[in-house]
């Protein structure tokens, strides 16, 4: 891992500089607000797309009658990294986006702020799209699609059946391959429409061959 320290800095708490005080009963981590499922393929550590971005969020927890609850946080806060692999786009509390601008790996670090480090850090990856494919979204235990969709259309998608949801997946290379995110993706369908970052849903349309473009970091291709 490289060495270089690469700080993104927002405005201070207010006008003045101050930071108000911090409830110090608070637990911190770093989490993720966009949207992966429980897809066992998607890749561990956090894997961004090459050129591509994630969303993240600070959460913060307190123990009430001897259970941890979810606290809102607003207070501002700066991002740093380890190394060059990722690093902060923009800060909004208590969400920021991250942005894989080399291949490899950083550690994201959160300080209030007064300074004060908040959790533990996050190892989040940045790798090269190998490829694209589309993926069922409802079935996590077969999720990939091996050849084109074939569906039937009007009136055979009823209530009972639901529509179809799809999803763009975004493929590492090696083996296994592991599923991307890239929250700025763009899918652009002939059919259909886009429900979130990877998401299609097809609720009907005349027979026929349909394509599917996706742009997602530095890859530009039809499916």
């Amino acid at each position: 891992m490289r060495g270089v320290l690469v700080l993104v800095a927002i405005t201070a708490c207010d006008s003045s500089g101050s930071c108000p005080a911090r409830d110090e009963a608070l637990t911190f981590r770093i989490g993720t607000t966009t949207v992966t499922h429980a897809d066992p393929t998607f890749a561990a550590p956090h894997a961004i797309a090459l050129g591509g971005t994630v969303e993240m969020r600070v959460d913060a927890a307190k123990v009430i009658s001897g259970r941890p609850e979810s606290v809102a946080f607003d207070r501002e806060f700066t991002v740093t990294t380890s190394g060059d692999a990722v690093a902060p786009k923009s800060i909004k509390s208590p969400a920021f986006v991250v942005e894989g601008r080399h291949e490899g790996v950083s550690d994201l670090t959160v300080f209030d702020c007064d300074g004060t480090q908040l959790g533990d850090p996050r190892e989040v990856r940045a790798v090269a799209v190998d490829h694209a494919s589309l993926a069922w979204t409802a079935f996590s235990d077969t999720p990939v699609i091996d050849g084109p969709v074939a569906f039937m259309t009007g009136a055979d998608i009823d209530a009972s059946q639901g529509a179809l949801e799809l999803s763009v997946a975004l493929w590492e290379g090696g083996i296994p391959a592991k599923r991307l995110v890239d929250a700025s993706m763009t899918i652009a369908a002939a059919l259909g429409s886009v429900t979130r970052w990877d998401g299609l849903r097809i609720e009907s349309g005349a027979p026929g061959t349909y394509e599917v473009e996706v742009t997602a970091g530095e890859l530009h291709t039809s499916l």
